[in-house]
């Protein structure tokens, strides 16, 4: 049975120091389980804060960690705006209904 710490979102293991994660890093790389990458850095987990291992190089994990939270802000962004034009719709349409009187 694994008694590792493991993350909610992804199942990986947790590691709360960097010295740790990089113990880690230097003990699988020594011998690594046939047909494994070696693990190449360690990184903060955007869904539990905690540190992570990683087969990326660190600087494309950087980038693709940067892609993510872009695409992340422009959704938001997008949807922002979806809800805005929404409500202001609905407002349109109940004031039309009042003034109405239907």
């Amino acid at each position: 049975m694994d008694s590792k710490k493991r993350c909610w979102a992804t199942g990986k293991v947790i590691y709360t120091q960097p010295e740790a994660a990089q113990r880690a890093i230097e003990r699988i790389n020594s011998n690594p389980p046939d047909g494994q990458r070696k693990m190449r850095a360690y990184y903060e987990c955007e869904h539990c804060g905690r540190l992570h291992l990683t087969t990326m190089p660190q600087k494309k994990h950087h980038i693709m960690v940067d892609i993510k939270q872009k695409k992340k802000s422009f959704m938001q962004e997008r949807l922002d705006d979806l809800v805005e034009k929404r409500l202001e719709y609905l407002d349109k349409k109940v004031k039309t209904k009042w003034n109405t009187g239907r």
